[in-house]
């Protein structure tokens, strides 16, 4: 237990100190890459590569707005990130010009923004009151966006195998316990609740 914290706290520290880099990120969902996401993806690192700009590259899940694939957000320290729909090799320069170089969204092609701790851009919705945003609660999905789900490091930083450490630490009827007391069902079965299902097999 203590080695997966020691592993999760150096983790966090290399998943903060990214976050306060300039960055650009592009959906690479199935609905991003479909749309033309890697085309996207080539031409930004190209751009990126023949400028010589400081500045990360790297892909994200979906983060739910398939009707604006392709998909790319760019974010630069002590600033709200914004995401952009609708972005094609055509248009790729237009927005490295405007936000990575000269530190002004594209309102435009703005989709959302993400503010954080920063202060909003004028002009652009903020996610969580975005229209296709608002009224949604998301728990399971948190991490659309926020993370490259093919880097487990980053899965980790950000609360991965939190639950598995807990239930580690707990004695196995507390764990079933609080099965039963989150009202989970189970997607089989009838959907039927898997709590009784773990007493059950205690008592075997």
């Amino acid at each position: 237990m203590t080695s997966l914290q020691k592993t999760r706290s150096g983790m966090e520290e290399q998943y903060q100190a990214r976050l306060k880099r300039p960055r650009i990120v592009v959906g690479l969902g199935t609905c991003g890459i479909a749309a033309g996401g890697n085309k996207v993806m080539a031409a930004i690192k190209q751009e990126v590569a023949d400028r010589k700009l400081d500045v990360d590259v790297d892909f994200t899940s979906c983060i739910g707005m398939c009707y604006a694939e392709p998909v790319v957000e760019i974010a630069l320290p002590g600033s709200a990130s914004v995401v952009y729909g609708g972005v094609y090799p055509d248009n790729v320069t237009k927005l490295i010009d405007g936000h990575l170089v000269n530190k002004t969204p594209v309102a435009e092609m703005a989709e959302v923004q993400i503010p954080g701790e920063a202060t909003p851009y004028e002009g652009i919705p903020v996610m969580e009151e975005a229209g296709y945003y608002a009224k949604q609660v998301r728990s399971v999905t948190s991490r659309l966006g926020r993370t490259n789900p093919e880097n487990i490091e980053d899965y980790i930083a950000t609360g991965g195998y939190a639950a598995l450490e807990k239930a580690l630490s707990m004695d196995r009827l507390d764990i079933i316990n609080e099965v039963k007391k989150s009202g989970i069902r189970g997607r089989g079965a009838g959907a039927s609740p898997p709590g009784p299902s773990g007493s059950s097999c205690t008592t075997r």
